[in-house]
């Protein structure tokens, strides 16, 4: 009997042991996060229950390219110390998405690091591969200091080929980024002819030599194609181009405005560089064939010209009309036309 009531008065004892145990083992664990959260000097030593973990880097000191590990060590880096990829694929940073993505950095911190690597000429310094916006973005914002891994990527195929993929992953460069680093790395022997270039990239020849050609476009309007690339493809694109080369800036640029402003389509870009066309094959001025002319305005902007002849032909042209509008309008000219031509036989009769 005495036996069987040790027994019972020996139950508790177990469980009681056993909380003790799990509320020991959950005040370590406790105390183990507590030590982490200190800083670095108040750390001491960690209890025997978990392996001691190498500390993590002190933020605001950078550690040296040659002790770092390539291809995946993330560490902290001086801004002041970083250089752009000279064979970056992208050219053209809006002002106002470098400030969207400073908010954003400033907001949530920076979550992905940049990729640098080391080059013999720049010695002492950190060589972009990807991230120029995130560096740009943190500059705007007065840090010192920008998260990065090291990568051992040296060529500058390399350079070019591992920040192209890069874009493509995040917000892809556009085709006048495209038109610019294509001249680049051809100028520069990174890629020996077109062919080259176009096997890397996965395009064919011809896509590769029409995007080059947009090289011949001035610095700002190639600006503002990259601004709007939403809205001017490359068909559109090279046609103004073709209008730059035959009309001069004025007329591309205008043009362009059409275009972002939906106002221009590409059928009609190519009609426009056509009429540019035809009268230089034939040798002749239009000016000179001409009978009377009248330009239509709007608040002193001409949209358009109604153009006589003496061989009897009339020509109209008129340019910026909203795609809105264009069938109307169209309608009431086809019928104006039908009106006239079915009034011209009883006129000629009364005569």
């Amino acid at each position: 009997m005495n036996k069987e009531n040790n027994q019972k008065k020996a139950k508790p004892a177990g469980n009681l042991s056993l909380a003790a145990g799990l509320l020991k083992g959950l005040n370590n664990e406790r105390a183990a996060l507590d030590q982490r959260a200190q800083p670095e000097e108040q750390v001491q030593t960690p209890p025997r229950s978990r392996p001691s973990a190498a500390p993590e880097p002190i933020a605001a000191i950078a550690i040296p390219v040659s002790t770092a590990t390539p291809n995946g060590n993330r560490f902290q880096i001086p801004i002041a110390d970083c250089i752009s990829n000279p064979y970056n694929p992208r050219e053209f940073y809006p002002e106002s998405k470098v400030q969207e993505l400073a908010l954003t950095l400033q907001r949530d911190g920076q979550i992905e690091a940049i990729k640098v690597t080391q080059l013999p000429q720049y010695p002492g310094k950190y060589v972009l591969i990807d991230g120029e916006r995130r560096l740009r973005a943190k500059r705007s914002l007065g840090e010192k200091f920008i998260d990065a891994e090291l990568r051992s990527d040296t060529t500058p195929a390399e350079l070019y080929s591992i920040a192209y993929r890069a874009n493509n992953d995040h917000e892809r460069q556009t085709i006048f980024d495209d038109a610019i680093a294509w001249r680049r790395v051809l100028e520069e022997r990174v890629f020996v002819e077109q062919n080259a270039l176009a096997e890397r990239v996965g395009r064919d020849k011809a896509y590769v030599s029409k995007v080059l050609s947009l090289n011949a476009l001035p610095r700002p309007i190639l600006e503002r194609m990259a601004e709007f690339a939403d809205r001017v493809g490359l068909q559109a694109a090279y046609f103004i181009k073709l209008i730059f080369d035959k009309a001069g800036e004025e007329q591309a640029t205008r043009n362009l405005s059409a275009v972002i402003d939906g106002k221009r389509t590409v059928r009609q870009l190519e009609l426009a560089v056509r009429d540019l066309t035809t009268p230089s094959s034939s040798g002749k001025k239009e000016r000179a064939r001409y009978h009377q002319r009248y330009d239509f305005k709007t608040d002193g902007q001409s949209f358009g010209q109604l153009k006589t002849f003496p061989d009897g032909r009339i020509n109209l042209e008129l340019i910026e009309i909203p795609a809105t509008q264009q069938e109307a309008l169209a309608d009431k000219l086809k019928e104006i036309v039908e009106s006239f031509t079915n009034a011209k036989p009883s006129a000629s009769t009364s005569v």
